[in-house]
C-alpha cells in the first residue's frame, strides 16, 4: 500500500502488509473521529493502522533504511510546515552519514553536496 500526500500526489510511504497476490483489499478511516486510525482488510486479515507523530515516521523509515523514501516525507512535512528547515537538514544528514556507513560514498557526497548548496 502506498501513502499519497493529499496536496501534491506524491507518494511519501510505502506501507507492506502481505505477499504477493493478497488479492482485493479495502481501506477505511474513521469518517467522524480524528482520522488518526485506518483499517486495511485482505481477504485473510484486518490490519488496523495508527498514525504516528512525523519524527517517530521518519525514525521509523530510517531504521529500514529506505532513505529516499525518509528524504521524501521530510520533504514533504517541511513543505506543510510540519517541520522546520533545520530538521530538514537534520535528515538530509544523517541519511548522507547513513550512507555512508553502508559504503554508499558517491550517494552520501551528493546529499551532503546538495546539503551545502541549500545553506
Amino acid at each position: 500500500m502506498e501513502v499519497y500526500h493529499k496536496k501534491s500526489g506524491r507518494c511519501i510511504q510505502s506501507i507492506s502488509f502481505g505477499g504477493e497476490g493478497v488479492g482485493a483489499s479495502v481501506v477505511a478511516d474513521e469518517e467522524v473521529g480524528s482520522g488518526k486510525l485506518v483499517a486495511v482488510a485482505t481477504p485473510n486479515k484486518v490490519i488496523c493502522y495508527r498514525k504516528l507523530p512525523s519524527e517517530e515516521q521518519i525514525k521509523d523509515v530510517l531504521r529500514k533504511k529506505n532513505f529516499k523514501e525518509a528524504i521524501a516525507l521530510v520533504e514533504e512535512l517541511e513543505c506543510d510546515g510540519e517541520l522546520s528547515k533545520d530538521m530538514l537538514s537534520f535528515v538530509h544528514a544523517q541519511v548522507g552519514f547513513l550512507l555512508l556507513f553502508d559504503l554508499h560514498f558517491e550517494e552520501a557526497m551528493k546529499l551532503f553536496q546538495q546539503l551545502i548548496q541549500e545553506r
